[in-house]
């Protein structure tokens, strides 16, 4: 006699059950992520950043970013002191929890930066060297223990990454980016 085996149907917390992909689907999520947004009470410009990254996150969870043709979005945000763009960082960051698509990279060129936003100095992160104006740029080979920390920081896959922020730009030098 041959043994029966039913299905077992696995749902989670949420609600959320496994599609036939890597990539779950939560039908109660653009409703969660909408709530989340308005929360943060936006200004339109904002949102308008917030909707793009929204959109690349789906581009994520959906496996759509992983399209040969797919390009993720490059977003510069410039204003004056004050005027809310590490509003835009912390709202990201919720939108990213509320997703389950990763973490967002942050950097900073200077160390102040970095730490205001939770986040590391590009130096570290990106393992960029450090020289004097006249200089020849050498570019080394990653420091073994640098780079192992960058991929536990991330779980051991760089794929975790679903966004990379690099704030206070203007003091970024050319070749680091």
């Amino acid at each position: 006699r041959k043994s029966q085996v039913k299905d077992i149907l696995v749902v989670d917390d949420d609600n959320n059950v496994p599609t036939p992909n890597m990539y779950r689907t939560n039908h109660n999520l653009d409703k969660k992520v909408e709530d989340y947004i308005k929360s943060q009470d936006l200004s339109a410009d904002k949102d308008s950043v917030i909707k793009i990254a929204v959109d690349h996150f789906n581009a994520i969870r959906s496996g759509r970013a992983r399209d040969k043709n797919y390009e993720a979005p490059n977003v510069l945000v410039c204003g004056k002191p004050g005027n809310g763009k590490s509003k835009i960082i912390e709202s990201l960051d919720g939108i990213v929890e509320i997703m389950k698509v990763g973490e967002q990279m942050k950097n900073a060129y200077m160390g102040s930066a970095a730490v205001g936003m939770r986040g590391t100095t590009l130096l570290k992160s990106w393992n960029i060297p450090v020289f004097s104006e006249g200089q020849t740029i050498r570019f080394k080979e990653w420091n073994e223990d640098e780079f192992q920390a960058l991929m536990r920081r991330f779980g051991q896959n760089v794929d975790n990454i679903c966004a990379v922020i690099i704030d206070e730009i203007s003091t970024v030098q050319p070749y680091m980016l």
